[in-house]
């Protein structure tokens, strides 16, 4: 029998409804990243850059694993925890923007600009980080592996 949740960074997520299929859904999408549909992978960008407009700018702790957001300007969100690993947000400008807790493991940054993000508690574990740009006032356990 299928697991019907998964525990991922001491969260209990619902589980991808692809068939044997055992990660954890993307959002609130019934699925993974990997078995997203295109319509829903086109339109996930949109869905983020709605939710930056309409709510605040508030998209913390929100399950983005996998996804790509290349390029989107996510300048004073509010991404505190969220599940980033394995995105693709090259070219991203994170600006103000609060990412302390948020997960970016393995996730492709090259050339995103993190000037004055709070990365406090953030994991970069494995994260590509070429040509980022990172102005900051301090630092304070931030974990970047590589």
């Amino acid at each position: 029998m299928k697991k019907q949740f998964v525990k991922v960074r001491g969260r209990e997520l619902p589980v991808c409804e692809h068939s044997a299929c055992e990660h954890h859904r993307i959002w609130d999408l019934p699925t993974c990243a990997v078995h997203l549909s295109q319509a829903e992978r086109e339109g996930l960008q949109g869905r983020v850059i709605a939710a930056l407009r309409g709510g605040g700018g508030n998209l913390k702790g929100v399950v983005l694993t996998g996804t790509d957001l290349r390029g989107i300007d996510l300048s004073e969100a509010d991404l505190a925890g969220t599940l980033l690993d394995h995105c693709d947000l090259r070219g991203c400008r994170f600006v103000d923007a609060d990412l302390s807790g948020a997960c970016l493991g393995w996730a492709r940054l090259d050339h995103a600009d993190l000037t004055r993000t709070d990365i406090n508690g953030a994991v970069f574990s494995e994260a590509r980080l070429p040509g980022v740009k990172l102005l900051a006032y301090s630092l304070v356990v931030c974990v970047i592996n590589k």
